[in-house]
């Protein structure tokens, strides 16, 4: 290529030779870079900017000329000088810049061989272009290459920025750069990462404003701006543009700005800003473009990756404190062990727990400075109310809630040795009341974000369940206790056993009519004196008991039991039985006893029912003897066996009369005569 541009050279008559290789046109400015030749050396060019150098021209006027060919525009200089530039697709490729030796070499070129001149020119400027792009090609390829590379092999967010600056600085000139995540809730950016002049700056939240990284990220593309020499003036004369961290005397001049996007979610910008005028062209835009894709990947890898971390350690402190909730049911050692975990967790300035006090019916404070836990405070409710206003809010809405721009004067400052710039409030909500709230304290200002707010709000629920719980085993202790002196008024053994028939209760009964054994037995061998389960136990076979189960047995003294088996809701523990025993043998006397009884009233019930039955033709007998006796004369041969018949029937009444008496048989008068009354008599 340089044999070829100094060949060029000296066919011309040429003493310099600049070509512009265009990478990018912003509002009316030319941004561009090429080479340059002077005294047959091929030099740097430097980016330059405005005027062409050795002339009164700027690039501006290149403009609107006579074209040529439709793709050569140019002015003609009548000194030493000749300028133009090509068009390529209706967008400036190209321009030259040529000194010739002498007046009358110009006047040659340009008047007697201008075509084959431009002809040459352009084929030139196109593979001074293609050689000088390919090598800039190849460097931001390896520095892609090395970037994919780099970033996939780590998870951590503050050691992936600054990988993503080296990279950009391998290939472009970097005085301040700087990493800021969208803040969609609060229209801002929050810069985490921000180095100038290779000196890291801590980390600021700004308000989008109409800096580039805002018109970026409002437009979702890259944006390449290069300041001219009058706009730099005019931002140094008004104080504007001035960098907002690093070097404040210093105003950038050539400005990068690339959104970072993953799946179609804006999650912040990345901006690369020098000093220098024209340090950066479309190649290096379409770079940082690129390389803030591939960003975009890896910092919401690394978010995820954060985010799990935050909520394995959220999980790990939310049960130790379960753990410890079981082991006390003092609130005071609960809080303070969740304040000493949260400082092993995390860096955060400060915690401030608040919690009601039941019995005194005020608050309490226990409160934890940079990983050490101060005595506890007492606040009366009126002093809460009236000083924190802002923690009554979270308290009445039962929404968290990030404070910022706290004095000392704030009500809450006294409760923290160093003032925080940022408080975190959230609240802990029981049974749809909170009862409670935990403060977080940072220096930096708007220190927590939304998931920061949900991995606490977490953290506090899990809090509250084991108060719950705390006070729902309590609950259950008084029931327990309760149901105790309930089963001890049983008249019947009432026992809780496990599966392997151990007694785990006895009610006081059983214990007095039952025990057969002293120390620990099994159920078998402490009620019933036996050396193996009851045969006719369902739990002797090793069987689930899925109902309840009765069956009788017979002791070795012939005492005789029925035995109810049934499940016994346990916490931890499905398997106990709740066994009721209750004697039967009285019961089972007496049933016989009735049961003979029984017999016999059906025994009496069927001789009610002849004598109704015989009462009847009975009735019959004794009315139609009556009637022939009286018109019979004695001396009649029927007379005595009639008078005899009459007797018999006679007898036989009193029986009837006999048996209706014992069966409570209902009678009526009927024509004189006892007669017995069926339908009285079922009723």
């Amino acid at each position: 290529m340089k044999e070829y541009v100094r060949d060029f050279c000296q066919l011309w008559s040429i003493d310099q030779l600049i070509l512009y290789f265009y990478g990018a046109s912003s509002s009316d400015k030319i941004i561009s870079y090429g080479i340059d030749v002077r005294d047959n050396d091929l030099l740097d060019l430097d980016i330059y900017f405005g005027s062409l150098p050795g002339t009164g021209n700027t690039c501006q006027s290149l403009e609107g000329q006579e074209a040529f060919f439709d793709m050569l525009h140019f002015i003609h200089n009548p000194s030493k000088w000749l300028a133009g530039y090509f068009l390529r697709e209706k967008t400036p490729s190209s321009a030259f810049l040529i000194r010739f030796a002498d007046e009358q070499a110009l006047r040659s070129a340009f008047d007697q061989n201008q075509k084959k001149l431009y002809f040459c020119l352009d084929l030139l400027s196109r593979e001074a272009s293609r050689s000088v792009f390919s090598d800039q090609r190849a460097s931001h390829f390896d520095v892609l290459e090395s970037f994919g590379t780099i970033a996939s092999s780590t998870l951590d967010a503050d050691e992936l920025f600054w990988i993503i600056y080296h990279h950009v600085h391998r290939v472009m000139d970097v005085d301040a750069f700087f990493i800021g995540l969208y803040m969609p809730g609060e229209k801002a950016i929050d810069l985490v990462f921000m180095v100038d002049e290779e000196e890291r700056f801590p980390r600021v939240v700004e308000p989008l404003g109409n800096g580039i990284a805002s018109q970026a990220l409002r437009r979702r593309e890259p944006i390449l701006c290069n300041r001219t020499k009058d706009e730099i003036l005019a931002l140094e004369k008004n104080k504007q543009g001035i960098n907002f961290f690093g070097n404040h005397n210093r105003v950038s001049k050539s400005l990068l700005a690339a959104p970072i996007i993953y799946r179609g979610r804006l999650i912040g910008v990345i901006s690369v800003q020098s000093y220098k005028y024209n340090a950066y062209n479309e190649n290096h835009l379409r770079l940082l473009n690129v390389l803030a894709s591939q960003a975009g990947v890896a910092i919401e890898n690394a978010h995820l990756f954060a985010e799990q971390h935050l909520k394995a350690k959220t999980f790990a402190i939310a049960d130790e404190i379960h753990q410890k909730a079981w082991k006390t049911d003092s609130v005071d050692k609960i809080i303070q062990s969740l304040l000493s975990l949260l400082c092993h967790h995390f860096n955060y300035l400060a915690y401030a727990f608040f919690y009601s006090d039941e019995k005194e019916g005020d608050w309490k404070v226990l409160v934890a400075n940079e990983g050490n836990l101060e005595p506890q405070i007492k606040i009366n409710r009126d002093e809460l109310f009236s000083g924190g206003q802002n923690f009554v809010r979270v308290l009445n809405e039962m929404k968290s809630e990030t404070l910022e721009k706290i004095s000392r004067e704030d009500w809450i400052a006294r409760f923290f040795k160093k003032l925080p710039r940022s408080l975190l409030v959230v609240p802990m909500i029981i049974e749809n009341e909170a009862d409670g709230f935990l403060v977080v304290a940072e220096a930096g200002h708007k220190a927590f974000s939304e998931d920061d707010a949900r991995w606490f709000e977490l953290l506090l629920s899990r809090l509250a369940l084991s108060f719950q719980k705390n006070r729902f085993l309590k609950g259950i202790s008084n029931e327990r206790d309760r149901l105790m002196t309930i089963l001890n008024l049983f008249q019947e053994g009432v026992h809780i056993l496990d599966r392997q028939f151990n007694i785990l209760f006895a009610n006081r009964w059983s214990q007095n009519h039952l025990k057969r054994a002293h120390g620990e037995a099994k159920c078998y061998q402490m009620f019933f004196g036996l050396e193996a389960p009851c045969k006719e136990c369902p739990l002797a076979s090793g069987n689930r008991l899925h109902h309840q189960t009765t069956f009788e047995f017979r002791s070795t003294n012939g005492r005789i039991f029925k035995i109810s088996l049934t499940k016994f809701p346990q916490l931890k523990d499905q398997d106990h039985i709740l066994e009721i025993v209750k004697d039967i043998t009285q019961e089972i006397e007496f049933n016989e006893k009735e049961r003979k009884v029984q017999q016999l009233e059906t025994a009496m019930a069927i001789a009610g029912t002849i004598a109704h039955e015989l009462n009847q033709p009975l009735t019959g007998i004794t009315g139609l003897s009556s009637l022939i006796l009286e018109d019979l004369p004695a001396s009649d041969y029927n007379y005595d066996s009639i008078r005899e018949i009459e007797n018999q029937a006679n007898r036989l009444r009193d029986l009837i009369r006999k048996f209706q008496k014992m069966t409570k048989i209902e009678k009526m008068d009927y024509a004189g005569k006892d007669i017995v009354d069926l339908r009285r008599s079922i009723e």
